[in-house]
């Protein structure tokens, strides 16, 4: 039943490609006195017929099929004809071919997709397995983009260097001088519910207090900018991990960090 589907489809593909020219030229006629040619069309924007029928006309799957065999309104031979024509044109100077075929298999055969991406996560894993996981995580972190809040951090700072997602033995730092050897954990937090704000700062924490069990000397930094307030249990739990913390702090607040203390 597949390959008869398949077959069809084909067949229609070779019909739109000839009444269009080669995908050249496309006028109303063709989509009112060949609407099942839509099938070519549909493939071509990568759209399920179901979504077809939201997007375009709840009767697509009839034209597609050959049920409806020709239109007569002028308003949706209009509106279908606009569909195929910004199709083309959105596809103009690109294999189409290749496109369709491409489209084809990603729409009738959605069950590979999730075998590649079976594939795909099987080797992430098995390579994760086979070198250093830390390794790993540190090479990620060099990879990590720098963050508004973290330029903004550094442009205060007075530092001669400044290291942006330094890996120090097992912990991510968003920055470290390592003149002064002062780590400095950045986080910016929007979210309204209570509950979310103490998950990410119970993470930042739990970096601080793992930094120093590793490193005691390197003096731990927490900066948080938050939408919200922080409450005072919250600040508990961050004074517990850090040597100092910063909420929404001003730039005269974050320059002196590039001192060492205590």
């Amino acid at each position: 039943m597949v390959n008869a589907n398949i077959a069809r489809i084909r067949d229609t593909f070779k019909l739109a490609q000839k009444l269009t020219k080669n995908f050249k030229e496309i006028i109303p006629k063709i989509i009112e006195e060949n609407p099942r040619v839509l099938l070519v069309f549909r493939i071509l924007a990568k759209l399920t017929q179901e979504e077809a029928k939201k997007k375009i006309d709840p009767s697509f799957g009839d034209y597609e099929t050959g049920r409806i065999r020709k239109l007569r309104k002028k308003e949706k031979i209009a509106r279908l004809f606009n569909f195929a024509k910004n199709v083309l044109e959105e596809l103009e100077g690109q294999d189409i071919e290749k496109i369709f075929n491409t489209n084809l298999e990603f729409l009738l055969f959605p069950q590979r997709r999730d075998n590649i991406k079976n594939k795909i996560r099987t080797a992430v894993i098995k390579r994760i397995r086979e070198q250093n996981y830390f390794e790993v995580l540190k090479k990620s972190s060099k990879r990590e983009k720098i963050r508004e809040e973290e330029r903004f951090v550094a442009n205060c700072l007075n530092a001669r260097k400044i290291l942006f997602h330094h890996w120090i033995g097992r912990v991510n730092v968003d920055i470290f001088i390592p003149d002064e050897e002062v780590a400095i954990f950045i986080t910016k937090i929007n979210s309204k519910r209570y509950s979310t704000r103490t998950i990410l700062l119970e993470r930042v924490s739990l970096r601080g207090l793992r930094l120093k069990k590793l490193f005691p000397q390197i003096t731990t930094v927490c900066i948080v900018f938050s939408n919200f307030p922080v409450t005072p249990h919250q600040e508990i739990l961050l004074h517990d991990s850090f040597d100092k913390v910063l909420i929404n702090p001003s730039k005269d607040e974050i320059s002196p960090l590039a001192t060492r203390w205590g």
